[in-house]
């Protein structure tokens, strides 16, 4: 497994996607925070966050727990989303890549 380290400019990805990255990890370090799909969505307009949590976990080595959710949509029918956690293991990196972020 590659070891993470701080983002160089060929690993960070284009600037556009740093800012829902940083925003959600900033958000997500918050104790007992949680986040799904919808709330990503309306709250940092990340229409993809299971694709940002995948980015973290491979990219930077963070941790996530998940678990589905039963969601009601409109038509009455039901929808499962996944819920992001921060794992406790991980919780130092998420630390060190925000004061990255904060730095640029």
């Amino acid at each position: 497994m590659k070891k993470p380290t701080a983002p160089t400019t060929e690993t960070a990805g284009p600037k556009k996607k740093k800012l829902p990255k940083y925003l959600i990890l900033t958000e997500i370090m918050t104790e007992g925070r949680t986040l799904i799909a919808l709330e990503a969505l309306s709250e940092y307009g990340d229409t993809c966050l299971h694709t940002t949590i995948s980015y973290l976990t491979h990219e930077y080595g963070l941790h996530f727990i998940r678990t589905p959710e039963k969601h009601r949509h409109r038509g009455g029918g039901s929808v499962y989303f996944t819920r992001y956690k921060l794992a406790p293991d991980s919780i130092k990196k998420a630390e060190a890549l925000i004061k990255f972020y904060k730095q640029r």
